[in-house]
């Protein structure tokens, strides 16, 4: 479409020129100096549109808000721990309560290390956040967001008119306007071209940035989440030695008890290996948000250039078309 744009451009001048190509008027009128009359014509500068934003909210881990087990210093329970005890009883069955005094410590540190929680600690789980009763022994989170939108973890350019094409004509004066339209297009698309170029440049700059960013934000992510396993682990640990140390004064409370404090701990596992994943991959969201919104305006200001240069050729053709009028008095060059 644009290589026949500009041919009917040349076209449109060499009609308008040839019907002044007579040879029968006795009184020459002076060649006009195309040069320059249209040394003036530029391709306008145009204001660059910076790329939108990329908004973004980081996750969020909040440990267990019921402290009833972690605070339980030994001796009698409490009538909350009791109660607790007894919320665990009605939820999960001794068959479920049994299995989950029976998981490893190794089974529990490959969790810690990204693996998937063992299938008899995720039945329970699923079974425990289902009593509103128990919420406050599990963690709470917030997953990542970019541009609004959640993440889990789970162009070409168009180009610039091409040269109108020669205008074949023998007579001296359109063999002059022919000339003058040639380099007035020429310069006017080396305008056009510097512009372009920072058009590019800038993107590419964006570009860069948006990769770089990923490559930082990635970086601090791994201590982040080794820090909340590390706090998870600290609280286990205290808590299980302490129902240990008392499991004779807590009797039949003590294995249901030991199963829900495994169940909060596998489950604060769980989400920060989830989160960790989301956030990575949150990092790659922004950066390709960041590329998609440099691409989007390096297109808008690519049209804002080009549509300047062709302005600037339109009115170059009509100047030069304007001027080439008179060229019918001069004599066929002699």
């Amino acid at each position: 479409m644009k290589k026949r744009y500009a041919s009917l451009f040349a076209y449109g001048l060499f009609a308008t020129l040839a019907l002044y190509n007579c040879k029968d008027h006795e009184t020459p009128t002076p060649t006009p100096d195309f040069e320059n009359e249209v040394s003036g014509i530029v391709v306008e500068q145009v204001t660059l549109t910076a790329p939108a934003a990329v908004t973004a909210q980081s996750s969020t881990f909040t440990a267990p808000t019921n402290t009833t087990i972690s605070s339980y210093t030994g001796g009698a329970p409490s009538q909350a721990v009791q109660d607790a005890a007894g919320q665990v009883s009605s939820t999960l069955s001794n068959g479920e309560i049994t299995a989950l005094n029976n998981i490893t410590p190794a089974q529990l540190q490959d969790v810690a290390n990204g693996g998937t929680l063992p299938a008899d600690l995720k039945t329970a789980l699923d079974k425990i956040k289902a009593n509103p009763a128990l919420a406050g022994f599990l963690p709470t989170f917030t997953l990542p967001q970019v541009n609004g939108s959640a993440v889990t973890g789970r162009t070409g350019l168009p180009e610039l008119l091409d040269q109108v094409e020669a205008i074949k004509a023998d007579d001296a004066c359109l063999k002059k306007a022919q000339d003058a339209l040639a380099n007035v297009i020429n310069k006017l698309k080396a305008d056009a071209k510097t512009q372009q170029d920072k058009v590019d440049a800038e993107a590419q700059k964006q570009i860069t940035d948006a990769n770089a960013a990923e490559t930082s934000c990635k970086a601090g992510i791994p201590a982040t989440f080794a820090a909340y396993r590390t706090a998870a682990k600290t609280q286990f640990d205290a808590t299980m030695a302490t129902l240990d140390n008392n499991q004779a004064a807590l009797g039949t409370n003590y294995a249901i008890l030991k199963a829900l404090v495994i169940v909060s701990y596998g489950s604060a596992l769980d989400t920060i290996n989830a989160l960790e994943k989301a956030e990575t991959a949150a990092c790659t969201a922004k950066k390709n948000a960041a590329i998609a919104n440099a691409n989007a305006a390096k297109t808008e200001n690519t049209n804002k250039v080009t549509a300047a240069l062709n302005k600037g050729l339109t009115t170059a053709n009509d100047k030069i078309k304007e001027l080439a009028a008179p060229c019918h008095n001069q004599g066929g060059g002699k």
